[in-house]
């Protein structure tokens, strides 16, 4: 696929050079697979901050600025906005940078780059991808070093799992896109069952959870529900027998464990979430500060009876557990206002470039019922990343409710994806003006 020299902005700017395409692949696999933290001489040089740089430099040179003025845009930048204002009160003032930091890295390497340099459903596919690819490394190594990831965010195996259940969903997406060959639909294939595997050897109880939401979600949006059903029905039959070979021997002991109130893990998580409800009731408009529930978990718990505390000693320096506990305690109701509309508007977009109708296959008419109304190769491939995208949010949503993800890139980057996608719906359709550089 050849980027080079190819037009792609509303104010028709020179040609974008071949080479931010590049520099976008780069980051995004720089991002997920961690290689500066496997090899540190490599993170010496900052590769990530060197490109991000020169991303914002060619953003600045071939993007169209009419992308600020993006509603997802306009709340990720509110977000990090908020999050900086806890500079002003919180008690740790660099977890507040280094989270707005956080946002602000997303939305200027990722965001902005999506929306002004993918601009048609080809480059959509070449970016999720290399998404797909860079993620599928990370459960190679999990799988093959005891669930747990690479480096940096993808270290903890609950934060790894994470990252691969966002992920599934995608590949799932290119096993389904048009015109794509034998050998790409076995290489997607191969990645979504590697993807699989990866998520269920961290033993990750959240993960398990995340991936039956994202399974379901799949399922209820699923144009051909009864062939869903056979093909599971086929595959349980597969698995069932393997499933010891399969499977780590702790695996199903784990998932056992999910509804068990004596588990020490689910009392722990159970407290800290008291704590941050504590917090939040008490600091309910903009929260304690981003980053800031481990600076302030204790004087809460000081609060408590010296009984009710958590196996008799503080906190301190925890975090909360869970995506809500973060966000509730540390961004108030403002935050939450506004995570919530990012969210919607990813599920929104999801939604909306879907096609509402049964995708059918090619048949020989049986009855006088009038013929399917024909789908282009176009709407499949929206429909196919419409679900993908809605699962993974979901995905994001459920397996993030049991650790602290709020600023990890994950739902930045759908954040990114969904406002890409919507632009490239919105040009096709005609409510979006198509540039003359690209008719």
């Amino acid at each position: 696929m050849n980027f080079a020299a190819a037009p792609v902005t509303g104010r028709l700017k020179s040609p974008v050079p071949s080479g931010v395409y590049f520099m976008m692949g780069l980051y995004l696999v720089l991002e997920y697979t961690r290689i500066p933290s496997i090899y540190p001489f490599i993170g010496l040089l900052r590769p990530q901050l060197v490109l991000m740089l020169a991303l914002i430099a060619c953003w600045l040179r071939f993007g169209d600025r009419d992308d600020l003025k993006h509603p997802i845009v306009k709340f990720v930048a509110a977000f990090a906005v908020l999050c900086g204002l806890g500079m002003l009160y919180a008690p740790n003032t660099r977890a507040s940078f280094n989270m707005m930091f956080n946002i602000l890295t997303s939305l200027v390497a990722i965001i902005l780059p999506l929306l002004s340099f993918v601009r048609t459903l080809d480059r959509l596919r070449w970016f999720l991808g290399l998404f797909v690819l860079s993620n599928t490394f990370i459960a190679l190594w999990a799988f093959t070093h005891g669930g747990k990831g690479p480096g940096g965010f993808i270290t903890d195996e609950n934060d790894c799992a994470l990252v691969l259940n966002v992920a599934l969903p995608f590949a799932a997406a290119l096993v389904k896109w048009p015109n794509e060959s034998r050998a790409k639909r076995l290489l997607w294939i191969g990645c979504g069952v590697l993807l699989l595997l990866g998520s269920i050897a961290t033993l990750s109880r959240g993960g398990f959870l995340g991936l039956v939401a994202a399974g379901l979600v799949a399922f209820w949006y699923s144009p051909n529900k009864l062939r869903v059903i056979g093909t599971l029905v086929v595959g349980v039959m597969i698995a069932v027998p393997l499933a010891p070979l399969i499977l780590p021997p702790r695996y199903m002991a784990e998932i056992e464990s999910i509804g068990d109130p004596t588990d020490s893990t689910s009392q722990n998580r159970i407290y800290f979430w008291k704590l941050g409800w504590m917090m939040y009731k008490q600091n309910p408009v903009i929260g304690v500060g981003a980053g800031n529930y481990p600076w302030t978990v204790s004087d809460y718990e000081r609060q408590l009876p010296p009984e009710e505390i958590f196996r008799g000693r503080y906190s301190a320096g925890r975090p909360s557990h869970s995506l809500y506990f973060t966000l509730l305690p540390e961004l108030g109701s403002v935050g939450v206002f506004i995570f919530g509309t990012l969210v919607w508007r990813v599920i929104q977009t999801g939604v909306r470039v879907r096609v509402h109708t049964a995708v059918e296959r090619p048949r020989r008419q049986r009855t006088t019922a009038p013929p399917p109304v024909p789908v282009s190769q176009d709407e499949q491939a929206f429909d196919s990343v419409g679900r993908a995208l809605i699962s993974s949010c979901f995905a994001f949503l459920v397996t993030g409710a049991f650790i602290s993800v709020l600023y990890y890139p994950s739902f930045w980057h759908l954040t990114g994806i969904a406002a890409a996608l919507g632009v490239i719906y919105a040009t096709r359709s005609g409510t979006r003006p198509v540039p003359a550089a690209v008719r």
